[in-house]
């Protein structure tokens, strides 16, 4: 996985279904304390309500995910939620949908589209960022390359984050997985194969909303 979809922020969404409010919240979440406190919150701030279903995912394998339907009928609360996370490809992320009966039963597939609605309503509000697999490099060219190798740089899908100028030119750069081997190949070939390359561990880095 080369890019990773997270949410931009807390967002809120509300939808009203047959007198049912569904009250969507959505966190940027990396440990799963923080979602446990989420909740407690939500659950504080709502106490006059019904349910508080939830869905959260952290990692990319999905080795640490859960969802509730916290008192709903099976299958028909937490797990749409999830589904929705799922498709729309995000990570990292807690929803709670938090429910205040209003007196009609939606039955199985009402509930379903229901919480996924809500779920899909919050997510949409809070934006998505998208992260990219980079590798932090330290790139260091000769002077008389450093015009060519920071116009190539600029034009690549990667960023300069400082540039120092001692003996030689070094550039400190992200550079996404996927196209590192080619950028080293086309800096070795415009200085004559001058160009020094020291990389670190890839590194998620925000890219754009």
């Amino acid at each position: 996985m080369t890019e990773r979809k997270t949410p931009a922020g807390h967002g809120h969404a509300e939808v009203e279904i047959k007198q049912s409010r569904f009250i969507a919240d959505v966190w940027p979440v990396e440990k799963e304390e923080e979602v446990w406190q989420h909740l407690e919150r939500i659950r504080s701030e709502h106490r006059k309500a019904s349910h508080h279903v939830f869905a959260f995912r952290l990692t990319e394998d999905d080795n640490l995910q859960r969802f509730s339907d916290d008192g709903e009928p099976g299958g028909t609360a937490g797990r749409p939620v999830m589904e929705v996370i799922r498709q729309e490809e995000v990570h990292q992320v807690l929803v709670v949908v938090t429910r205040y009966f209003g007196g009609t039963l939606l039955g199985s597939g009402g509930l379903i589209r229901a919480y996924s609605q809500a779920a899909r309503e919050g997510i949409k509000t809070v934006g998505i960022l998208v992260h990219r697999l980079m590798v932090p490099c330290q790139i260091s060219v000769p002077y008389e390359f450093s015009g060519k190798a920071e116009y190539f740089l600029s034009g690549e899908p990667c960023f300069i984050s400082n540039t120092q100028y001692t003996e030689e030119v070094t550039y400190l750069a992200h550079v996404p997985v996927e196209n590192l081997e080619a950028t080293q190949m086309a800096l070795r070939e415009m200085t004559g194969g001058q160009a020094q390359f020291f990389t670190k561990s890839p590194v998620f880095l925000p890219v754009k909303c």
